[in-house]
């Protein structure tokens, strides 16, 4: 009979790499970041590990809620439930709040295709394109609670990425279908 298995008692990873160089940012170019310092860098990841719930819920009043959270944080270990009661669309926060700002002119998607074909979008343009490839799911049936999945090929327009969210809600069945040509792939349950 075989030896029983041992599992390691040390739960560590070993890293030989060793790596202290720094790479600074040209002035004009920190002056400009979000982050401007190593040092404002360091204050915000400490806080962030010390006071996470203070810290989480200021970066979180920078998006748009549909409905503000309860709290923070609800922590029953191991369990944890990050902004419970808040109701968010990270679609929405990704692209539509900025179509309603100045930001609507801005690149908000820079594309370049395997060939080398590159399409820069701005937030506006890209709205745009989202809405009418969600009209073109909506012209083959697909409704508001419908679950869509869609698989994309190298070379496929990058419209196609954010569309579903459009939509906002999942499907009740899970009908695979190739939004362009409207066919169904497979099978389907319902």
């Amino acid at each position: 009979m075989a030896d029983k298995a041992t599992l390691p008692t040390d739960t560590n990873i070993d890293s030989i790499l060793q790596e202290d160089r720094r790479f600074e940012c040209p002035p004009h170019f920190s002056e400009k970041a979000h982050v401007k310092t190593l040092e404002e860098y360091e204050h915000l990841y400490k806080e962030s590990v010390e006071q996470p719930e203070k810290f989480w819920g200021r970066i979180a009043e920078e998006l748009h809620w549909f409905k503000k959270w309860d709290r923070v944080l609800e922590w029953n270990a191991p369990w944890a439930k990050w902004f419970p009661g808040g109701q968010i669309n990270l679609s929405y926060n990704c692209l539509d709040r900025h179509v309603k700002t100045w930001r609507k002119n801005k690149a908000a998607l820079i594309w370049e295709s395997e060939p080398g074909e590159v399409r820069t979008y701005t937030y506006q343009q890209l709205w745009k394109e989202v809405q009418k490839f969600a009209n073109v799911l909506k012209s083959l049936g697909v409704q508001k609670g419908d679950r869509v999945a869609i698989s994309y090929s190298a070379g496929s327009h990058p419209t196609r990425w954010s569309t579903v969210s459009t939509i906002r809600r999942p499907w009740q069945s899970s009908r695979r279908m190739d939004p362009i040509a409207g066919a169904q792939k497979s099978s389907f349950s319902l």
